[in-house]
C-alpha cells in the first residue's frame, strides 16, 4: 500500500504545484509570488514521512530482533507475524524439553541390549535418544551391531535387519500397524522394541516443560491468540502436557500428514496461523503456515521451511517476536497515519499561501524526523 501510494506521490504534488502557479499567476499577476507559493506546496510535502514509515520501522525491528535471538528472514514477515490469531505448537522439543527419560522398563529374558542400542543409534527422535542414554548408563558391554536394511518411519519408528532377524522399535501405534502388539492401550509415551516378531521390551518415558512454556503460552492468549497444540503422542501424554499448559485445543496421535492437514485446514477457515516447530516431522505443516517458526536447534528442513528462526531454546523468546511485530505494526500505522495528516494538513495550507518556503523546508525536516524517532520506539524494551 505505501508503495502504491509513493509511486504516485511525487506526480500528484507536482500537478498540485502547477496548479497552485498556474492559479497565483492567474489571481496576482505576478511571476515571484506564483512561483514562491508553488515551491512552498513541493517543499512542505513529505514523501519522506510516507516512505520512510515502513522501511525505518521494519529495520529497526529487524536489528531489535536480532539482538533478542528472533532472525526474521524477509522484513515483510514481520506484518505477517503481527496478523497471525491462531498459533500452533508441535509439543516434543518446543513446549516440552524434548528431553526425555525412562522411568520404568520392562524386558523379557531373551533381550538383546546392543541390538536396541544400535537400532535407536540410527534415529535422531528424543524417544529414540532417552532410551540409547538409558541403555548406556545401565547395560554393560554395549556393541554397536552393523544392521542391514536400516528404515526411519517418520512418527512412527525404526526398522532393520540383523543376523536374520526382524527388529523394530518405536510407538505403540507402530507396533500395532506390524501386528506386533495387540494388548491394552498404553498411557504416556511409550517406547517398544520387538525382536523377531516378538515384543522384547518396553520402556515408559517422561518429559517436563520447557522453562517458560506456560508463560509464553498465556502471553499468546492475552493477545487475543488461539492456542493449539499437535503431537504425535497419544491422548494421555498430549492431555498431561496441555494440562500444564493451561489447558487449550490438542490434537494426539498427528502423523506429519495430520499437521499438515490441521494447518491447511485452518487457511482455508481464513485463519492466519503462526506454526512452530522443530522437527522433520514438521515441515510440511511449517510449509502451509502463514509464518513458521523454528527453534535454532532444530532440524535443517525444518529451519529451511521457516520465516522466523529463534535462537534460543525458551519458548519466551517467541512471545517476544510476536510483541516485537505487533508493536512494529502498530508504529508503522502511526507513521503513516501521521504522514498522511501532516500531508493533509499542510499542503493546503501552502496551496493558500500561508507558508513561506523557509518555514516549508523546516516542517518538512521535522516531520521526516519525527517519524524516524517514533521508528526508533521499537527498540524499546517495553
Amino acid at each position: 500500500l505505501v508503495d502504491a501510494i509513493a509511486a504516485r506521490f511525487s506526480t500528484a504534488i507536482t500537478a498540485l504545484a502547477l496548479a497552485t502557479f498556474a492559479f497565483w499567476f492567474w489571481r496576482t499577476g505576478e511571476l515571484s509570488t506564483a512561483l514562491i507559493v508553488a515551491i512552498s506546496v513541493v517543499v512542505i510535502s513529505c514523501p519522506c514521512a510516507l516512505g520512510l514509515a515502513t522501511p525505518v520501522s521494519t529495520l529497526v525491528a529487524l536489528g531489535a530482533g536480532f539482538r533478542r535471538g528472533i532472525l526474521f528472514k524477509e522484513a515483510r514477515i514481520i506484518e505477517s507475524l503481527a496478523k497471525c490469531d491462531m498459533a500452533v505448537f508441535d509439543k516434543t522439543g518446543t513446549l516440552t524439553s524434548g528431553r526425555l527419560s525412562v522411568s520404568n522398563f520392562k524386558h523379557a529374558d531373551k533381550f538383546d541390549a546392543s541390538a536396541l542400542f544400535s537400532l535407536v543409534s540410527g534415529s535422531t527422535h528424543p524417544v529414540s535418544r532417552a532410551v540409547g542414554e538409558y541403555l548406556r548408563a545401565n547395560f554393560r558391554d554395549l556393541k554397536l551391531l552393523e544392521l542391514s536394511g536400516f528404515e526411519n518411519i517418520a512418527a512412527r519408528g525404526t526398522q532393520a535387519k540383523f543376523d536374520g532377524k526382524n527388529l523394530a522399535g518405536g510407538s505403540e501405534k507402530f507396533m500395532r500397524e506390524l501386528g506386533l502388539y495387540n494388548g491394552e492401550a498404553v498411557r504416556g509415551t511409550c517406547y517398544f522394541f520387538a525382536a523377531d516378531g516378538e515384543i522384547a521390551a518396553v520402556f515408559e518415558l517422561e518429559e517436563s516443560l520447557k522453562e517458560g512454556a506456560k508463560e509464553c503460552v498465556d502471553a499468546l492468549k492475552n493477545a487475543g491468540m488461539r492456542v493449539a497444540m499437535l503431537t504425535g503422542d497419544n491422548e494421555y501424554a498430549a492431555k498431561r502436557v496441555a494440562e500444564g499448559l493451561g489447558g487449550g485445543e490438542t490434537v494426539a496421535n498427528a502423523l506429519p500428514t495430520d499437521k499438515a492437514a490441521y494447518v491447511e485446514r485452518l487457511a482455508q477457515q481464513g485463519q492466519n496461523v503462526l506454526m512452530v516447530g522443530d522437527g522433520i516431522n514438521d515441515a510440511a505443516a511449517l510449509a502451509l503456515s502463514s509464518v513458521a517458526v523454528c527453534m535454532g536447534s532444530g532440524a535443517a528442513v525444518s529451519i529451511e521451511k521457516s520465516d522466523v528462526v529463534l535462537m534460543s531454546e525458551g519458548p519466551a523468546s517467541l512471545a517476544a517476536a510476536v510483541a516485537l511485530a505487533r508493536k512494529t505494526y502498530r508504529i508503522v500505522r502511526q507513521n503513516l497515519a501521521f504522514s498522511l495528516v501532516y500531508n493533509a494538513v499542510t499542503i493546503p495550507l501552502a496551496m493558500a499561501g500561508y507558508v513561506a518556503p523557509a518555514v516549508a523546508a523546516l516542517s518538512m525536516s521535522l516531520s521526516s524526523v519525527a517519524v524516524v524517532l517514533n521508528a526508533m520506539r521499537v527498540r524499546s524494551e517495553r
